[in-house]
């Protein structure tokens, strides 16, 4: 069976083709919107700070020709993917950008178009994540969808991290309600301890990647749980 994946380097599953620097819903819904668009309407609303994949800026007929071949890797698969690690969402002439990617296109541009003004930096509430995976999981209702969160562990503050717990719950809720979707939460895997499952940094947890261990165990087991699935 094919796949297609959204996520990011934590979507320890292999797939011929994915879109990576995705870390929201906004960006997902972003992508299944371009790739209904004409050839000419992509061209219009390309912006060179464009990120989609492999960290790369496109050309305005690269970022075309990269949305055609989404398209055609979407169409094809049979199983679908969803890492969503963040209810960050970065607005920039109505167009979604990656977080992460939009601080390091700050840093690296001294020129950068992004300001206060057009840019809108805000965070999903549960109600409007959950409004879009209804969203997302409608245009894939003939595939088989995994859905995958964030790792969460506690802190050194004894807690979780509150927007990873909204967003398992959510995503789990959501595998509930549809009998093609699939809930996968890395943490019944892992043990609940941040300096065994997340890389480390000065022996300080950055509580975004996964230790070499984890990574192992992860993809071990994703990979089982999407077999068993086909």
């Amino acid at each position: 069976m094919n796949c297609y994946k959204f996520g990011s380097c934590r979507l320890l599953y292999e797939c011929d083709r994915y879109s990576d620097c995705i870390h929201n819903t906004k960006e997902i819904l972003q992508i299944l919107k371009f790739i209904d668009m004409t050839q000419n309407e992509l061209q219009s609303i390309y912006r060179p700070e464009f990120v989609f994949s492999n960290n790369k800026f496109y050309s305005d007929g690269q970022f075309v020709q990269l949305i055609i071949e989404t398209k055609k890797s979407i169409d094809k698969s049979n199983i679908i993917l969803i890492e969503i690690s963040s209810l960050k969402e970065i607005l920039f002439e109505n167009i979604y950008f990656q977080y992460n990617r939009y601080i390091h296109h700050q840093k690296r541009n001294k020129n950068s178009k992004f300001n206060e003004t057009n840019t809108k930096v805000s965070v999903q509430n549960k109600e409007t994540l959950l409004n879009d995976l209804e969203e997302i999981i409608k245009k894939f209702k003939n595939k088989i969808v995994v859905l995958i969160p964030h790792i969460d562990s506690l802190t050194c503050g004894n807690s979780y991290i509150p927007n990873r717990v909204i967003i398992s719950s959510v995503l789990e809720q959501i595998s509930i309600k549809y009998n093609n979707v699939y809930f996968f939460n890395p943490m019944n895997y892992l043990d609940n301890d941040p300096k065994t499952i997340f890389q480390l940094l000065d022996n300080v947890p950055d509580f975004e990647h996964y230790s070499n261990q984890a990574k192992k165990i992860i993809k071990k087991k994703l990979n089982q749980f999407v077999n068993n699935i086909k």
